[in-house]
């Protein structure tokens, strides 16, 4: 969910990912999270688009990237 200027995400308070991820210490998610949440790259969110084109939040189980994380 970064923008591509390099900024944190504005939705990271009330990101379902973010929030699941680093509670968790999901270290494995640290390259997500750099690359859309903490804007190491131009890369668009997929959560980020769901949440404009929706008009709610995504699955917490959609990563940034659009795949879903298995139950």
């Amino acid at each position: 969910m970064a923008n591509s200027h390099g900024n944190i995400c504005e939705y990271i308070e009330v990101c379902g990912f973010f929030n699941a991820a680093t509670q968790a210490r999901m270290t494995e998610m640290d390259d997500l999270i750099h690359l859309y949440c903490h804007g190491g790259d131009d890369l668009e969110c997929a959560r980020k688009r769901f949440l404009l084109a929706i008009k709610r939040p995504p699955p917490d189980g959609m990563l940034p990237n659009g795949q879903m994380l298995r139950a």
